[in-house]
């Protein structure tokens, strides 16, 4: 019987077999240079748009161009089928083992889609046709019934008291087993939603850890800067995080002047965006971010804005902590004894 896990270890193993599932969902132009495997998307003639790096995980990234070379955030090689084949996850891997010939799928836990996923689905074919545009397709707020309104555990246990999950709408998809809160744009309007899996055993059966309800491109959005806009507005500095968990746990503590970036790397739309605040800028990334990365991600606001990053000098944290994730006490030591960027 094979898992998610297993299917991808076969996928590594043989190449071909990645070809010839790229091939099934329309994609041309395949090409292995044996680090990774790109081709176009299966609607577009862009040669590089499909990237599947040929590592254990089967890392994979789609890009698009639009006013710039943008990129969706698909995590793997199941969930960029997924994607293509706009399907549940269940349904993805069963595709993937009948083109390349798999026996023996186990039953897993399958992440059927929520009466609100398939909701969204038919906004898709307004975002794909709609590639010359930077602006928003706002989705109804009336979608945010379909879930269960009502605090989370894993959230609740991670520090982030019920309030503040009220205040950012944290909900559950019982459809999914999902903690789930929207990702709005800066005037409040609701782009998409983000899940977080509740299954302990999710690497096991194949499961993203995070889940996006509907792909569209985030790589502009600050998460927190709707809630947070007026206070940062009037602060004498930004904190700029990775996760939209620290923004929350960061207003607990008294700091409403924080937004999340919701990954590692800054895209130019947020860059100008924090730009434009014309405020210095403390970058408060969690700790497994190296100094090096840190000193790299601060040039790019070089003689613009006066910046500085937190770094833990003194090991206050773990290995993958954020900077809030220990408490306030911590944060204040780390905030305090943050390094003014001068290169």
């Amino acid at each position: 019987m094979v898992n998610g896990i297993d299917v991808k270890r076969i996928l590594y193993n043989e190449p071909k077999l990645i070809e010839s599932l790229l091939d099934s969902l329309g994609c041309k132009y395949i090409y292995n240079n044996g680090r990774k495997i790109s081709s176009t998307r299966p609607d577009g003639d862009n040669k590089n748009s499909v990237n599947i790096a040929l590592n254990e995980t089967l890392n994979a990234k789609i890009y698009t161009r639009q006013s710039e070379f943008q990129q969706y955030e698909i995590q793997d090689i199941i969930s960029l089928t997924q994607y293509f084949l706009n399907c549940s996850l269940s349904e993805a891997l069963k595709y993937i083992c009948e083109i390349c010939n798999i026996d023996g799928l186990s039953e897993y836990v399958k992440q059927e889609d929520s009466p609100t996923l398939s909701f969204l689905k038919r906004y898709k074919k307004i975002i794909k046709n709609d590639t010359t545009t930077t602006e928003d397709v706002i989705l109804d707020d009336k979608i945010l019934d379909l879930f269960v309104n009502a605090p989370c555990k894993i959230f609740t246990d991670d520090g982030i008291d019920i309030h503040t999950q009220e205040y950012f709408e944290v909900c559950y998809d019982i459809m999914s087993n999902r903690a789930v809160f929207p990702i709005r744009n800066e005037n409040g309007g609701l782009i998409t939603l983000k899940g977080r899996t509740l299954e302990s055993d999710y690497k096991l059966y194949g499961i993203p850890k995070y889940f996006v309800y509907y792909e569209v491109e985030t790589s502009h959005i600050l998460f927190g800067e709707y809630q947070n806009k007026d206070y940062i507005k009037n602060a004498e500095y930004i904190i700029l995080v990775e996760s939209e968990k620290s923004v929350m746990k960061l207003l607990q503590m008294g700091y409403r002047n924080c937004v999340a970036i919701g990954r590692k790397s800054i895209s130019r739309q947020q860059r100008n965006k924090l730009l434009a605040y014309g405020k210095p800028l403390v970058i408060a990334f969690d700790n497994d971010v190296k100094e090096k990365e840190l000193k790299i991600i601060s040039g790019m606001f070089k003689g613009l804005i006066p910046i500085s990053y937190t770094l833990d000098k003194f090991n206050l944290l773990k290995e993958k902590d954020s900077p809030c994730d220990r408490g306030l006490y911590i944060f204040k030591e780390l905030l305090e004894t943050r390094i003014e960027f001068k290169e």
